[in-house]
């Protein structure tokens, strides 16, 4: 907005909105991917839900709510994303929106599960495995990982513990709030915790793989 003089202008009246098409959000999460000479981006947003772009073409929104992280399938057209406090979902597939947080025991109870307890971060890690999309990851008390996120209806498998915090604010939140996957090699995953801890396994493949603690230095 402007107007042409400030002292005098009123707090409703006497400004012009300038913005035009200028579209401004704060993004949180976002992800993007070329496929056939066409870029695919979509972003989670604060307060503005999750945006997709295909081709540049504008912006759709496919999610309400506070986006998070987001991630996007190399191949398939679906991407994936978080509204706050671990209600994941799909758009794809033709559909816009749906949610596949169920057996996330972690997240949200309204829309993931009546039963669930809300163990996660108000933003919480998402990522799709690099070297095989059919592996989704979410991060939260637990570490969850789901091997078929493009079924109607995934499954999902805690695949690392909780772990206590080490300080006053994290004693009982000590969730995850960042996640990797080794690009090259999907045994290698590290995981942060909120209180600072890091946590490393080398067989994710396993079914049950083991976490080593690096905090040597840190």
């Amino acid at each position: 907005f402007s107007t042409a003089n400030a002292r005098t202008v009123a707090i409703h009246a006497g400004w012009t909105k300038n913005g035009g098409a200028l579209n401004i959000s704060q993004f949180v999460g976002a992800a993007g991917r070329r496929k056939n000479g066409v870029d695919t981006l979509v972003g989670g947003t604060q307060d503005n839900g999750t945006l997709l772009n295909i081709g540049y073409q504008g912006w759709t929104r496919v999610a309400g709510g506070d986006g998070g992280a987001t991630t996007i399938d190399p191949v398939e057209d679906v991407a994936y994303g978080q509204v706050q406090n671990g209600e994941v979902f799909r758009s794809g597939q033709g559909v816009a929106f749906r949610r596949i947080c169920a057996g996330i025991t972690d997240a949200d109870p309204t829309n993931c599960g009546g039963g669930n307890v809300q163990k996660t971060n108000f933003y919480a890690p998402l990522e799709l495995d690099p070297n095989n999309s059919s592996r989704l990851h979410f991060g939260a008390n637990s570490l969850w990982l789901s091997t078929n996120p493009k079924a109607a209806t995934p499954g999902w498998t805690a695949v690392k513990p909780p772990v206590a915090g080490t300080t006053a604010g994290t004693t009982n939140s000590n969730y995850i709030n960042a996640l990797a996957i080794h690009r090259g090699d999907s045994n290698i995953v590290l995981v942060g915790h909120n209180d600072g801890q890091v946590f490393r396994t080398g067989n994710m493949l396993s079914g049950s793989p083991t976490w080593t603690a690096l905090g040597g230095g840190l």
